[in-house]
């Protein structure tokens, strides 16, 4: 996949694993190909605990050769016997360290003794779109955790080191989650629970990311509140109703009208609140 010279979109990639570069240079195997020349690393040894002073958890920091990557973290070992990192370098003048393994008091170590690599190359097109990005990381997915020496915001580290890799293969993050229904058109469904007390759901899904207003009128058609005015993500979206105007004053007993408008397409149905 990597090296189809027809391929019009370029391609990324992101490796991670304890063993990940002695577990493929095999001795001239086309898995040792793929290290050094796609992935952009050489093995050099099975353990890189001697370089860095046997830390069993060292804290990983970004080197800021890619701006897109901030996040420190911790590559937990475990203990002495599991989990010990491959010792990997560059292979040539392209790839480019990202992150670095740290010393117990925080201060980086020599380039030598990187926590990650950043790798780019060209498929052998002029016009740049056969363009290869990889990243490879010596330690599992799995152990990236968090740096317990800053303070916590509600998302963990691994998180935000898939959120940085996106971004630094120009890709946006935050969008539709994985394996959402994304309609070709506007989908609304019926408010749940109708009719409801004292608030009820508001379901929809988007075509594609827009400015999106959600607002319940009466039945004669003045406006009572606005839910949402702003710009929503494609996907399916949520917006609960409590039943109040716009002022906060609860509404009486009827018949009201929600409408979910996008730039070319509107949506109204009706809902009752019982009291």
């Amino acid at each position: 996949w990597f090296n189809q010279a027809s391929e019009t979109v370029s391609r990324h990639g992101a490796f991670f694993g304890d063993n990940i570069g002695s577990s493929m240079d095999v001795g001239g195997s086309i898995t040792t190909s793929f290290l050094n020349n796609v992935m952009g690393v050489v093995f050099q040894a099975d353990d890189v605990g001697p370089k860095i002073d046997h830390q069993v958890a060292p804290v990983v920091a970004s080197t800021g050769n890619d701006p897109a990557f901030v996040t420190s973290f911790v590559a937990y070992g475990g203990c002495l016997v599991i989990n010990d990192f491959d010792d990997l370098t560059g292979n040539g003048a392209e790839p480019v360290m990202t992150h670095r393994f740290t010393q117990p008091g925080g201060t980086a170590y020599s380039p030598d003794v990187p926590g990650a690599w950043e790798w780019y190359r060209e498929a052998g097109t002029a016009d740049g779109t056969n363009d290869v990005f990889t990243n490879v990381f010596p330690y599992d997915l799995l152990f990236v955790r968090n740096n317990l020496n800053l303070p916590g915001d509600g998302v963990s580290a691994r998180a935000k080191l898939l959120g940085e890799i996106f971004a630094s293969w120009g890709k946006t993050v935050g969008g539709p989650a994985i394996g959402a229904d994304v309609p070709s058109k506007l989908v609304v469904s019926q408010n749940y629970p109708n009719p409801f007390n004292p608030s009820t759901t508001i379901k929809f899904s988007l075509p594609a990311k827009g400015q999106v207003s959600v607002k319940v009128y009466n039945v004669k058609g003045a406006l009572v509140t606005t839910l949402v005015d702003g710009v929503m993500d494609a996907g399916p979206q949520t917006v609960i109703w409590n039943g109040k105007d716009a002022n906060g004053v609860p509404v009486s007993t009827g018949v009201y009208l929600y409408k979910v408008q996008t730039n070319n397409t509107e949506v109204v149905k009706k809902m009752a609140l019982i009291k």
